[in-house]
């Protein structure tokens, strides 16, 4: 990089939201293709002119992000209402093809019926609940980060007694 070179406002203000993200002068300096004294020349700076300038961008920045996370979320929790509505139609759909099924003679079902029945049972599709709950579980803990609110795993085994150990 040339000594001296001078950089438009916005470059300087890119790099101080990525410092204000934790990131080390090092990593700026090297994303934005400027001299690493450069970027702390820029930080120094605007500390000595605003002590709690990087933190409030900080905020500034979280506040942002926690925004954007609160729309995806609601989303997905859109997505994920969607997916359970019809996974519990595919179900009740699925119930009445084995009511129908239980209660006809399959012996005497043409070979059209019984086309028909197997063509009804393609076209249901269940959800894998194993994912449903994971996208439950993972919308908990956004909606819970966003908030700033601690996210716990809980652990912990059950023991079964046997009654006749009693």
């Amino acid at each position: 990089m040339a000594q001296g070179q001078k950089y438009d406002d916005r470059v300087r203000e890119r790099a101080l939201a990525l410092l204000a993200t934790n990131m080390s002068a090092r990593g700026v300096a090297a994303k934005l293709g400027v001299a690493e004294s450069t970027v702390r020349n820029w930080k120094r700076a605007y500390l000595e002119e605003n002590p709690s300038y990087l933190t409030e961008l900080r905020a500034q920045k979280r506040a942002e992000f926690a925004a954007v996370a609160w729309a995806d979320i609601g989303k997905a929790q859109g997505m994920l209402s969607r997916r359970l509505d019809r996974a519990e139609a595919q179900e009740d759909a699925l119930d009445k093809l084995i009511a129908l099924v239980s209660e006809a003679d399959v012996m005497t079902l043409t070979r059209e019926e019984k086309r028909d029945l197997i063509r009804m049972l393609q076209m249901i599709k269940l959800e894998d609940p194993a994912k449903l709950t994971n996208i439950i579980g993972v919308l908990y803990d956004k909606q819970a980060l966003a908030s700033d609110e601690s996210t716990v795993n809980v652990g912990g085994t059950v023991g079964v007694k046997n009654l006749e150990d009693t």
